[in-house]
């Protein structure tokens, strides 16, 4: 029998006779009382936003409150704190001019072009920023309002702003060739740039990209890395001091890890799946599929489990456990800090309290949602529109739909 299965045999189940989480379901929204499509919720589970039809023309409602009323509503995004909400609606505001797209940020109708899009909020809303076209003029980045690098030559879809720190980044164009464009000037150039993999650091201290100079590369801060066929990461930790990436090049992967007073590389065997930092930089976790089968997680370039498969990878907030969804004898299975929930069809979503006493993910089976609380299956929903947070140690919610209702959802732990 092979060893992966030997844990999953052998499970340390959750203590069975513990009291289940208490359930508050407040309904936010019925289905059917207006004409609502496109419902969109904060990723903190606070807020409801969705598209209504009021008499011909459209209308973003969040929680209950219209937005002025519009020709139509094309995109519509949350801050990550859930405190501000922004979109693209078509409006004939300010009349006469004809309709146009128009930028709208908290329920608050703003600047209109010919045309927008790579809508973008940071954390807290303090950063808004879109690619626009003004009546007349080339494509132009506009960040709170301001013109950034009006000269450049923008391509669409490439805007991205940090989480945090005020900083952007998108792709332009000059002389056939492609440049990485930021607050600090352009670096490049390329001749070929992934506008999709542009991407900050939490702390927005690194920018990195895969650009072509001849052969694909990963450009971590403006510097080439390394040549690379397919990248995983770049991975950070939350305090800003540790970061790693993993590249596949000529059919080898290996791992770069730069901490704070060291740099070295990892040769995995197989191939890099997923690439992890606990939130204090202490510990690095990895995926490693075998080219014969099986999936090795990796800890601090210690094997430390295999299984058939291993999803939803992460670590406690305070940094102490490793967690992550483990497949094997035709069931899926949490595992945090070595113990085993009861068998799942299937993990979504898995995260793990702040003291690293509870965990949370969602389980699909037949056509039903159910929320999994340290092993428990609570409640039953049709759509899921957010993750399981947790508030405290002991308190989480989620939005979550139930035939044509959509619920506010809080759970209430035994402390």
């Amino acid at each position: 029998m092979s060893r992966r299965f030997l844990a999953l045999l052998l499970p340390c189940f959750l203590t069975a006779g513990e009291p289940g989480p208490k359930v508050r379901e407040v309904p936010i929204y019925q289905v059917g009382t207006t004409a609502a499509s496109d419902f969109l919720a904060s990723s903190d589970a606070r807020h409801l936003a969705w598209k209504e039809d009021v008499d011909s023309r459209e209308c973003v409602v969040l929680d209950g409150a219209r937005s002025p009323l519009c020709r139509g509503v094309s995109t519509v995004l949350f801050s990550e704190d859930g405190e501000h909400l922004a979109g693209i609606v078509m409006s004939d505001w300010p009349a006469p001019t004809p309709p146009g797209p128009t930028v709208m940020l908290d329920n608050e109708l703003k600047e209109r072009y010919e045309g927008v899009s790579d809508l973008a909020i940071d954390r807290h809303g303090s950063q808004f920023g879109f690619i626009a076209q003004p009546q007349g003029e080339d494509l132009t980045v506009v960040i709170n309002g301001s013109y950034r690098r009006p000269r450049d030559t923008v391509m669409g879809g490439s805007l991205v702003l940090s989480r945090e720190g005020g900083r952007y980044a998108f792709v332009a164009r000059n002389q056939g060739l492609y440049y990485v464009a930021t607050e600090d000037g352009l670096n490049g150039p390329y001749t070929e740039i992934d506008s999709r993999s542009l991407r900050f650091s939490p702390d927005a201290k690194h920018l990195s990209c895969e650009a072509t100079t001849g052969e694909q590369a990963f450009i971590l801060d403006g510097k080439l890395v390394g040549h690379c066929d397919a990248v995983v990461g770049p991975a950070y930790d939350s305090v800003g001091r540790s970061l790693a990436y993993a590249l596949l090049y000529h059919g080898l992967w290996s791992i770069t890890v730069r901490r704070p007073y060291s740099t070295y590389d990892i040769y995995p065997t197989g191939e890099v799946t997923d690439l992890v930092w606990s939130p204090d930089g202490k510990h690095l976790a990895y995926t490693d599929a075998k080219p014969l089968g099986g999936t090795l997680l990796v800890l601090d370039s210690t094997q430390v489990a295999e299984y058939d498969s291993i999803a939803c990878l992460t670590f406690a907030p305070d940094g102490k456990q490793v967690a992550y969804a483990a497949f094997g004898l035709g069931a899926w299975r949490v595992v945090v800090d070595k113990t085993f929930s009861p068998r799942l069809a299937s993990v979504k979503d898995l995260v793990v309290s702040p003291e690293g006493k509870h965990w949370a993910c969602w389980t699909k089976e037949r056509d039903k949602w159910y929320a999994v609380v340290d092993g428990e299956k609570v409640g039953s929903y049709h759509d899921t529109l957010t993750r399981i947070v947790f508030d405290s140690e002991h308190e989480l919610r989620f939005i979550a739909r139930r035939w044509n209702t959509y619920y506010r959802v809080g759970l209430s732990l035994a402390p």
